[in-house]
């Protein structure tokens, strides 16, 4: 085993283990607050959206939630499922409505500081603007693919609640059983489909890709500047954006050829992410079969949000 390749694994696992700590985590929280009835309070106060939406109350619980945070809104909508006895797919409408959401989390989170900071505030603002567009265009599509094509299971979650105050050490304890009682059934398929990624990293697979394009970037006439990005960017996506913000800051790059490159990278980038990150973290939460399903729907729309966004910086910049 070469060193590159012992590297590559330790941070495979390094990620695994962060991902499962952050899993279980959210989990033990999603849980005690059901246990506690705190739930049933979060959902109270997001009633009138509902109502406008159309959607049960806990539902929007977690789509809400998962702008704070993804994982979770995911564990959230676990819960809900364990509790009602749905199944996979009962719930693969809201996991649709999920995604636009943590798409635009992560615009505003960690994309707009790091373009602010790097491109100054135009390009900030240009940057935001695209993350804004993108999110809520999402938002539309996937809406109106639910609203026609899926049905969303109705629950009534406030009704299950007891009036009597529960106790916190009982509630402690039933929510560590329950938590490791599902993360046990998470940690295996994560660990399974975690594996498999492992392999072809192993086998230089996404390293294969990236070779094969660079000619064709070339061909387009991206300069040497704007491959280099765009190689980055296939490894990971804010260590490109603070690359070309460099670039752009000592003047070897335009503003317009920033976003051309990033958007030009993404096509490549976003089903390497999808189906290197996004899809063993959803099959280790919601099985494999509702997980590709979800992974080739967010990469649609991703794709042609990104498509669109790109065509806008080559012709309107």
């Amino acid at each position: 085993m070469e060193v590159n390749d012992i590297y590559v694994v330790k941070t495979i696992l390094r990620f695994f283990s962060e991902v499962l700590i952050l899993i279980f985590t959210s989990l033990f929280i999603v849980n005690l607050l059901y246990e506690l009835n705190l739930f049933r309070k979060l959902t109270s106060i997001i009633r009138p959206i509902a109502r406008i939406l159309k959607i049960p109350e806990p539902y929007v619980a977690c789509i809400s939630m998962a702008m704070i945070s993804p994982t979770v809104g995911y564990t959230m909508l676990i819960r809900i499922k364990e509790e009602h006895d749905l199944k996979d797919d009962d719930i693969f409408p809201i996991l649709l409505l999920i995604s636009p959401v943590t798409q635009l989390c992560d615009t505003l989170r960690f994309g707009f500081p790091i373009a602010l900071s790097v491109l100054g505030p135009i390009g900030g603002l240009i940057y935001l603007g695209f993350g804004l567009f993108r999110s809520i265009t999402r938002m539309i599509i996937h809406g109106l693919y639910v609203s026609r094509r899926k049905k969303i299971i109705p629950i009534y979650e406030t009704e299950r609640y007891s009036t009597e105050r529960p106790k916190f050490r009982h509630a402690l304890i039933v929510s560590i059983r329950k938590t490791l009682k599902m993360f046990k059934r998470i940690a295996i398929r994560f660990g399974i489909v975690t594996s498999v990624v492992v392999l072809l990293l192993m086998f230089h697979i996404f390293d294969i890709i990236g070779n094969v394009i660079r000619p064709f970037l070339s061909l387009l006439g991206f300069n040497t500047y704007m491959i280099s990005v765009v190689m980055i960017q296939i490894f990971h996506f804010l260590t490109a954006l603070y690359l070309a913000g460099t670039f752009y800051s000592q003047g070897l790059l335009t503003l317009k050829q920033v976003f051309v490159t990033i958007f030009t990278g993404n096509l490549i980038a976003i089903p390497l992410v999808h189906f290197r990150h996004y899809l063993p973290y959803r099959a280790s939460l919601f099985g494999f079969r509702v997980a590709i399903r979800w992974t080739l729907f967010d990469l649609c729309t991703s794709m042609f949000t990104n498509i669109v966004a790109l065509l806008i910086a080559l012709y309107v910049l």
